[in-house]
C-alpha cells in the first residue's frame, strides 16, 4: 500500500512540475517525504483552528519540526483529496511521522479533549471564563454563541420567548475539545438543560409557571439556598408570596443586578433600579440569574407544601422560616445575635 501510495505521489508530482519525474525531483520527494532527520526531543502539540486551510497547516507542521516539507503536506492532502476533511483541534506529534501519517492523524481527529467541570449558580459570564481557561473557546465567543437567537430558538422552539442564554448553561462535568466551536459548545450545554428540564419539570408546573420561567425561579432558589433539603422549602416560600401578589425580596436578585458581588448588601443597594430587583419589581426577573442544578429545579417543580412566607440565614448555611413579618423580623434579629457572637468568638481564639 505504502509503495503503491508513493507510485502515486510521484504521479501527481511529475504532472505539477511538468510531466515527467527526474532524477533531481524523485530524490526531492525521497528526502522530504521522510519523517525529519532529528526527531524532536519532546512531543509537541499542534493546534489546527476551524477554518485554517492545508498552507497554513501544513506551514505550522513545518515550522514545529514535525514534516520536511509543507509544500509536499500540501501537494499529497490535494491527491488525496481530503482538505476538507483536516480536523480542528490540538494534535501531538512527536517528529518520527512521515507527512502521510501526520496527514492520517489530522483525518482521524484525535484531538486533545480536556474535562470542564461547570458548576451551579454561576453566570454564563463566569462559566465563559472556566471555558477560556481550559482553552475550550475564547469567553467573548462563548458568550455570543450562548445568546445566538438562532440557537435559542432551535434548542427551545416550544418555550416561548428566550430573551437569552444567561442561566441556561448546565452544570455538570463535560468533556470537549480544545479549541472548540463556541456553537457546538453553547448548543451542547443548552441542549442538556432542555433534557434535565423536559425530564423534571415536564408535568404541570406550580401557579401554571412555563418551562422557561420555572428556570427563572430555580436560579433564584439555587442562589439563596445552599442545602439541598431546603431548596423545596425556599421554593415555596418565593410562590406563596407570588400567589399572594407580593414581591419576591431576593437578595440574590439584587446581587445580580450590582455591578459586582458583595459580602453583605446595604439599604441603598435594595434601592438599586434595574428589572432584577425583586425588592422594588413584582413577579419573576426577567431571566435567570445563574444556571441551577437538578435539585433546585426539582424544587420549583414539586415545591414543599407551607404557608411560610418569609426566611432569613440562620449563620450556619441554613435558614429559619417564618409565616408572618413579626416572626421574620425576630429571626433576623436573632441571626445578628448569632453572628455578633460568633465573631466575638473568633477573636478570642488564640492564635
Amino acid at each position: 500500500m505504502q509503495v503503491l501510495r508513493s507510485a502515486l505521489a510521484l504521479a501527481i508530482l511529475a504532472l505539477l512540475l511538468g510531466g515527467s519525474v527526474t532524477g533531481g525531483a524523485a530524490w526531492w520527494y525521497h528526502e522530504v517525504s521522510r519523517p525529519p532527520a532529528h526527531p524532536l526531543a519532546a512531543p509537541v502539540t499542534i493546534t489546527v483552528s476551524p477554518g485554517m486551510n492545508p498552507r497554513q497547516i501544513g506551514g505550522i507542521l513545518r515550522t514545529a519540526g514535525v514534516i520536511r516539507s509543507a509544500f509536499l503536506f500540501r501537494l499529497l492532502v490535494g491527491f488525496y483529496g481530503v482538505a476538507h476533511r483536516l480536523q480542528p483541534g490540538s494534535f501531538q506529534f512527536t517528529g518520527r511521522e512521515t507527512p502521510e501519517e501526520a496527514i492520517a492523524a489530522l483525518l482521524v481527529g484525535k484531538a486533545e479533549t480536556v474535562r470542564v467541570t461547570v458548576p451551579e449558580g454561576l453566570t454564563q459570564a463566569e462559566i465563559a471564563l472556566i471555558l477560556e481557561a481550559n482553552q475550550v473557546v475564547p469567553a467573548a465567543s462563548f458568550t455570543a454563541a450562548i445568546n445566538d437567537r438562532a440557537l435559542l430558538s432551535a434548542v427551545f422552539h416550544d418555550w416561548g420567548e428566550v430573551p437569552n442564554g444567561e442561566g441556561l448553561a448546565f452544570p455538570e462535568t463535560y468533556q470537549f475539545n480544545r479549541d472548540s466551536r463556541a456553537e457546538e459548545v453553547a448548543r451542547t450545554m443548552l441542549e442538556f438543560t432542555r433534557l434535565v428540564v423536559d425530564r423534571v419539570a415536564s408535568g404541570s408546573l406550580p401557579q401554571g409557571l412555563t418551562r422557561y420561567q420555572a428556570c427563572v425561579l430555580a436560579s433564584v432558589v439555587e442562589r439563596e439556598a445552599r442545602r439541598d433539603a431546603e431548596r423545596p422549602l425556599v421554593a415555596s416560600v418565593f410562590l406563596n408570596r407570588l400567589s399572594r401578589g407580593m414581591r419576591l425580596e431576593s437578595c440574590a436578585t439584587v446581587q445580580y443586578a450590582l455591578p459586582e458581588q458583595k459580602d453583605r448588601l446595604t439599604y441603598d443597594d435594595l434601592k438599586v433600579e434595574s428589572p432584577f430587583n425583586t425588592y422594588l419589581r413584582a413577579g419573576l426577573p426577567p431571566t435567570p440569574i445563574a444556571n441551577f442544578g437538578k435539585a433546585s429545579l426539582a424544587a420549583v417543580a414539586s415545591p414543599s407544601v407551607s404557608d411560610f412566607l418569609y426566611f432569613v440565614s440562620d449563620d450556619a448555611g441554613g435558614h429559619r422560616f417564618s409565616r408572618t413579618l413579626a416572626e421574620h423580623e425576630r429571626s433576623r434579629r436573632q441571626f445578628f445575635r448569632d453572628r455578633r457572637q460568633r465573631k466575638l468568638h473568633e477573636t478570642r481564639k488564640p492564635r
